[in-house]
């Protein structure tokens, strides 16, 4: 496994070093930057996606707009904001605004007269971080699509915890890196189940994410 690591990082850093040698070669100007192992360090003066610091970057900026326009931020919860009757929850670029339809708009106006490009999708019927959601008779159902989701993966079980499932064992085999990452993209998707449609299973999910 280590062998193939270390095959894979000396792959994409030849690749880094095409990416290089190419952007010289469109733009001369930074052939004095190539350093001899073939690499360019540079400085990143804006958020550039992919990187740690972008999201949260991207956060401060939206908020600042947020609260320029009168929203305030929940203490508790500071992706969910408040202005007047309208109630604003972010995910990332997502914006999911509920209240008064006039007064929606008034917000998704200011929203795109600063962000410009923005797709609204109004109506009681949305699609919103996975969960479909219907407002319909003073209620609102959300459905999720488990089976997408949990796309090959099978297995059952009649109840959502065993009497064991706190037990240890230290002395079991350890997980291949490419089982490991199968697990934790599992858990992942668990826990998003168990956090909007299945807390019954909250428990043991929580357990595993430890």
């Amino acid at each position: 496994m280590s062998a193939h690591k270390a095959q894979s990082n000396i792959s994409k850093h030849d690749s880094d070093i095409q990416q290089q040698n190419q952007l010289v070669k469109l733009c001369p100007e930074y052939a004095p930057d190539l350093r001899e192992d073939g690499m360019i360090i540079v400085q990143i003066l804006k958020g550039l996606y992919s990187l740690i610091e972008s999201g949260y970057t991207w956060y401060q900026h939206l908020t600042s707009f947020l609260l320029s326009i009168g929203s305030v931020v929940c203490i508790s919860d500071q992706c969910l904001f408040k202005m007047g009757e309208i109630t604003l929850v972010i995910y990332v670029d997502d914006i999911l605004l509920t209240g008064p339809e006039n007064e929606i708009n008034n917000v998704m106006d200011a929203i795109e007269k600063q962000f410009r490009d923005c797709k609204r999708k109004p109506g009681p019927s949305f699609k919103f971080i996975g969960m479909d959601s219907n407002i319909k008779n003073g209620g609102v159902s959300v459905k999720i699509d488990l089976q997408t989701l949990l796309e090959n993966t099978s297995g059952s079980a009649e109840t959502p915890c065993a009497n064991n499932v706190l037990r240890v064992k230290e002395d079991v085999e350890k997980l291949t890196e490419e089982n490991k990452e199968n697990v934790h993209s599992l858990i992942s998707k668990l826990l998003y189940i168990a956090k909007r449609s299945r807390p019954e299973i909250l428990f043991v999910v929580n357990f595993l994410c430890t």
